[in-house]
């Protein structure tokens, strides 16, 4: 239960991706009871993981990062 109150969206994208990537993987052979719909997520949020690294190195800024945030600081 601890790790609902982890700031997900405020991870790097190479944890937060790898994480993700890992948790559906998982879910994905573990799963026995496999439906479209399970299936369907799972291989979904494999390439929801991929793509968040994948923008995080090709922009050089993180996807769910809080510009307002930034420009707020001292």
């Amino acid at each position: 239960m601890g790790l609902a109150f982890l700031p997900w969206e405020k991870l790097p994208a190479y944890l937060l991706g790898p994480l993700l990537f890992g948790l559906c993987a998982w879910l994905l052979w573990t799963d026995d009871h496999r439906t479209f719909g399970h299936v369907a997520s799972g291989v979904a949020g494999i390439v929801f993981a991929i793509y968040i690294v994948w923008h995080r190195y090709r922009t050089g800024k993180e996807l769910f990062a809080d510009e307002k945030a930034k420009d707020d600081a001292p």
